[in-house]
């Protein structure tokens, strides 16, 4: 019997993949998978995470937001006897990283303002800030007690409740047009300007604050 699990998180497992969606999915172990075997929605952009026992564990001791993210949507698609990873989400307690996350926010928007000092791409600038928004949103959606994970499911959640228009959602949910660009290696059609990117800048550090607040 191997001592390696296999869970399916993400679009996959919410059942709103698109096919330019990864197959997102959770290995934990060092044994073998059999990936013929596994009941995968499709074979091809396979996204793996693959952590060591006592590494998931680690997680698990502060409430790990990636962990809460399989445990609210995840599904096993290779068990262990005694559902190891079953019985450590049921266990796990809240997060207890926030403080350490936001920071780490700040932080990236901080090297954003830097690199526009010099050389520079807009394009790539804009991925980094929309992913520090979505992240910032999740946080927020989980503080709040309704965990949303999705591509653009926090944006819809939290940004409302903080007080912005359906217009100013919208935007940011085409900001985040850019950091899908970005992984997929290709061009958007919207131009991308150094002016975009200060414009951002603001608004993104505005909504870690705001997240910040509720984290007190």
């Amino acid at each position: 019997m191997t001592d390696t699990e296999v869970w399916l998180y993400g679009s996959s497992a919410r059942g709103d993949r698109d096919p330019s969606s990864d197959v997102d999915l959770l290995v934990v172990g060092d044994g073998t998978v059999d990936w013929p075997g596994l009941p995968l929605p499709a074979r091809d952009n396979l996204s793996i995470s693959r952590y060591a026992w006592d590494e998931i564990e680690h997680m698990a001791d502060y409430g790990s937001l990636f962990l809460h993210h399989v445990r609210e949507e995840g599904r096993p698609l290779q068990e262990m006897r005694g559902a190891r990873l079953r019985g450590l989400l049921s266990e796990m307690g809240p997060y207890s990283r926030a403080d350490r996350e936001l920071a780490c926010f700040s932080a990236v928007i901080n090297d954003v303002e830097r690199e526009l000092e010099g050389d520079h791409s807009a394009q790539f600038e804009l991925s980094v800030l929309a992913t520090a928004a979505r992240h910032a949103s999740i946080l927020g959606c989980y503080l709040i007690g309704m965990p949303r994970f999705g591509r653009t499911s926090a944006f819809r959640t939290r940004l409302p409740q903080l007080g912005y228009a359906d217009s100013f959602v919208n935007e940011v949910i085409h900001l985040y047009s850019f950091r899908r660009a970005d992984d997929e290696g290709r061009a958007v059609s919207t131009r991308a300007s150094t002016e975009d990117v200060n414009l951002w800048v603001v608004r993104i550090r505005q909504i870690i604050d705001e997240v910040a607040l509720i984290a007190k």
